[in-house]
């Protein structure tokens, strides 16, 4: 005779759900231990699993792209180019500025003897642009 949970475990595997295969004795233990309604539980349980797809998503469109290395912001060695302004990068890691539906533009400009030279802005000289 087959349990619940053995079927439960089953279906996890036929539809290929393997976070939530996986993290399904600790969410349950969790959910009865802080007696938490069958909504907060699944949710937790899907949790597991959307975030893994997420994760993998972006790691294939990485691959995809052929990049020679992976590098994020905080790898990024701020005392190579010191005139780079670490906090303002930082925030445009945050990702406000498509939430206020603005562009930014990086620009990078060689002088005259072939260095490079960074036009960097303030709050007096940057434009907005509304999308």
């Amino acid at each position: 005779m087959n349990s619940t949970y053995e079927q439960l475990c089953r279906n996890l595997e036929t539809l290929k759900l393997t976070q939530m295969q996986l993290h399904l004795d600790e969410v349950a233990d969790f959910v009865t231990a802080n007696r938490l309604s069958f909504s907060e539980g699944l949710l937790k349980l899907t949790s597991y699993e959307a975030d893994f797809k997420a994760a993998s998503a972006a790691k294939s469109m990485i691959k995809a792209g052929a990049f020679p290395h992976h590098k994020e912001l905080k790898d990024f060695d701020f005392t190579f180019q010191s005139c780079i302004n670490q906090q303002q990068i930082a925030e445009f890691g945050t990702l406000r500025f498509l939430e206020q539906n603005e562009n930014i533009v990086f620009i990078h400009c060689i002088d005259s003897i072939g260095f490079g030279t960074d036009i960097n802005t303030d709050k007096q000289s940057r434009h907005k642009v509304n999308l």
